[in-house]
């Protein structure tokens, strides 16, 4: 279960909800422990457990009928934002710190706010003394600074 507090961590700032977050992470580990020959053999057991639960994440939200974007912000893929996302996922504390030449002191707030402490963009937006539309706008901008980063 090394990996079980980040697939949490996911699963929960996806659905904020604790209930729902445990149950994907679950049935995401129902579906490794059946196909634990596969997982095992994987060069990448992380990965492929990211991929089995945002799978399980689908399957949530179309089996509810939540409606998802399936194109972000100037034409990005969904899977482009997961990417960001997930490498976000992985990184400790201390990791952060790597981002202070590419960030500005805010942004980087911003990141260790929604990735650390796992809150919504309505409380981002609550702790920064902006607004709503200045966080989400935020989002935006140091997607398109990480996005040139991390891909570097």
């Amino acid at each position: 279960m090394e990996y079980s507090e980040r697939l949490y961590k996911i699963a929960f700032r996806k659905t904020y909800s604790h209930d729902i977050a445990l149950d994907i992470v679950l049935e995401t580990f129902l579906v490794a422990a059946e196909k634990v020959d596969i997982l095992y053999s994987h060069p990448n057991k992380l990965g492929w457990l990211y991929k089995t639960m945002y799978y399980k994440l689908s399957n949530y939200y179309k089996q509810n009928h939540i409606r998802t974007k399936s194109i972000g912000f100037q034409g990005e893929s969904i899977e482009e934002l997961v990417y960001i996302e997930t490498e976000f996922d992985k990184i400790e504390d201390d990791d952060f710190d790597k981002y202070k030449d590419v960030l500005k002191p805010r942004e980087l707030d911003y990141i260790k706010l929604k990735f650390r402490d796992c809150i919504s963009t309505k409380e981002i937006a609550r702790n920064l003394n902006i607004s709503y539309t200045n966080a989400t706008t935020l989002w935006y901008e140091i997607k398109k600074k990480l996005k040139k980063f991390i891909k570097k």
